[in-house]
């Protein structure tokens, strides 16, 4: 359908603000959990547990459930979607014990499997192709916020009114976005191929696309997860960590932005260029992380050439045209859920070996083996010339 330059631009705001509301969902436990473990009686490693249901269905169910909605309206998903984040933190809001929790977790975990696939899909279906980047860019730019912004929020809802207080306004917020949508969201078809049809097209590079992003994805998170015990090593005093990861939280939002500006035009050179940076400044973490300034500076590089693959990677797979849009946006985000599943594992197993202070150098590793699979696969993220706007005015 046709959708004005107006709607269009109040589509992808409401697409920003659902994965503002998606991601905040997702991390809303981290900002509470020494609340939730004294209020329901769980050690917080328990508690902890609450996050980790969501990336495990994420990573799990976001293709089989991409391919059993295919064909549903993009919009009624994207309702269902915000319906079920809303009744996962309104169970959480009222969740006696920790079982209930995370009944009320596995559900906002099904949502969010579906979730990022009808957010590409969508993003996709109000641009035309040489638009896609900057779109899915401003569309993602919520999540980053939710990361930075919603979650702090959260948290301090919970410190002043208690954790329930956190789950009962998340599931407010998501209800009104759901009005909002109904009334406001253009309407947009089904991304699913017909049978027979040019656009299906496998073996178009999604495969050694989507690898290079979880082999980064990987390297990342190996030494994400332990951001705050590796900037202890750097003497930086537990008063000062919560402003630097404000601080990196920020940065990394920002290269979503410089994402949006540069993935239209130069996709694959931006991504193997913020591949490469994450690689480098991992490496050079595990020498300059014995002091505070270098070791900020040195992360700060760092998080901001991360921030930058979430949008180019998805773009990139939606360009191969080697399945839908939205199965692509479930994959990419599959992969990467993947690569912060074992991302995480391989931090832990270096320090089990006794040194944290080799765990950026062996995330370096992934990371480099991620550009050098973009490099060999570059022609893969090129955009097909059928893309290329039009020079007439």
């Amino acid at each position: 359908m046709l959708v004005t330059p107006r709607r269009t631009a109040l589509g992808l705001a409401l697409l920003s603000f659902s994965t503002f509301v998606a991601v905040t969902s997702e991390l809303l436990p981290i900002g509470v959990l020494p609340q939730v473990a004294r209020g329901l009686d769980v050690p917080e490693s328990t508690a902890g547990l609450s996050v980790s249901v969501y990336a495990v269905l994420v990573a799990v169910l976001a293709i089989p459930m991409t391919v059993v909605t295919e064909r549903v309206p993009r919009k009624t998903l994207l309702l269902l979607a915000l319906a079920g984040y809303a009744l996962s933190n309104g169970i959480g809001a009222i969740a006696p014990d920790f079982l209930v929790l995370c009944i009320g977790r596995a559900l906002g975990g099904l949502s969010h499997a579906v979730f990022y696939s009808v957010v590409t899909a969508y993003a996709a279906a109000l641009v035309p192709p040489h638009r896609l980047g900057r779109a899915l860019a401003f569309a993602f730019a919520g999540a980053s916020l939710g990361s930075v912004l919603g979650v702090p929020v959260t948290s301090l809802i919970g410190v002043q009114l208690g954790w329930q207080a956190s789950f009962a306004t998340m599931a407010v917020v998501a209800a009104l976005l759901a009005i909002v949508v109904v009334i406001a969201l253009p309407s947009v078809s089904s991304s699913a191929p017909e049978p027979g049809t040019a656009k299906y097209r496998p073996g178009r590079g999604l495969v050694p696309i989507v690898s290079a992003n979880s082999l980064v994805y990987l390297g990342h998170n190996a030494a994400y997860t332990y951001i705050a015990p590796l900037l202890g090593l750097a003497g930086i005093e537990d008063a000062a960590l919560g402003g630097v990861l404000l601080l990196l939280g920020v940065l990394s939002a920002a290269g979503v932005l410089v994402a949006g500006v540069l993935a239209d035009r130069h996709l694959g050179a931006v991504f193997i260029a913020s591949s490469a940076i994450v690689a480098v400044t991992l490496a050079l973490l595990t020498f300059v992380g014995g002091s505070a300034l270098p070791a900020v500076a040195d992360s700060a590089v760092w998080v901001l050439a991360f921030g930058a693959l979430g949008p180019l990677i998805t773009t990139a797979a939606v360009r191969t045209g080697a399945v839908s849009d939205s199965m692509a946006g479930a994959v990419a985000n599959s992969a990467s859920n993947v690569g912060i599943t074992l991302g995480s594992l391989l931090g832990s197993g270096v320090i089990a070996l006794g040194s944290l202070s080799a765990v950026p150098i062996a995330g370096a590793v992934f990371a480099a083996a991620g550009a050098v699979v973009a490099i060999a696969y570059r022609a893969k993220f090129r955009r097909p010339d059928t893309d290329l706007p039009s020079l007439a005015p």
